[in-house]
């Protein structure tokens, strides 16, 4: 048990202080820690009751800072994409899981780090279609 519940406790304060600092990321720090510890789907519950609760912690700040013109379409792609999501982490390999969230990390941190900007705007349809039902959403 404890070869479990301390590194996925220091995953999720760490993934709580990221979240707190810039408002998003936290899934990008915990999912990578928590699926060296557990199956996908225990990592995906775990990570949504994670951001829900923080969500609702922040609900008030969230809905007067909201930019809802931007954030609404893009709540709708993901409403829209989350089940193929879901339905991936059942169909595919484990390991080839624990891939794919590894390689989009990367490419998210790479992005971050090289302040990559995205070649059209969160405004368009393509910006919402891309970001809305990216996986790092969450």
């Amino acid at each position: 048990m404890t070869e479990f519940l301390l590194p996925a406790l220091l995953a999720t304060a760490l993934a709580g202080l990221v979240r707190g600092f810039t408002g998003f990321g936290g899934a990008l720090v915990m999912a990578p820690v928590l699926l060296t510890l557990t199956d996908p789907i225990s990592t995906t519950a775990i990570v949504i009751i994670v951001n829900v609760v923080a969500g609702i912690l922040q609900a008030r700040e969230i809905h007067r800072e909201a930019d809802w013109g931007i954030a609404r379409p893009l709540c709708y792609i993901a409403l829209l994409t989350a089940p193929i999501g879901l339905w991936s982490i059942h169909v595919l390999d484990i390991e080839r899981v624990r891939q794919i969230v590894g390689a989009v990390v990367l490419l998210a941190t790479l992005t971050l780090l090289l302040r990559w900007r995205f070649p059209f705007s969160i405004r368009q349809p393509l910006g919402v279609a891309v970001l809305g039902g990216s996986p790092t959403s969450l």
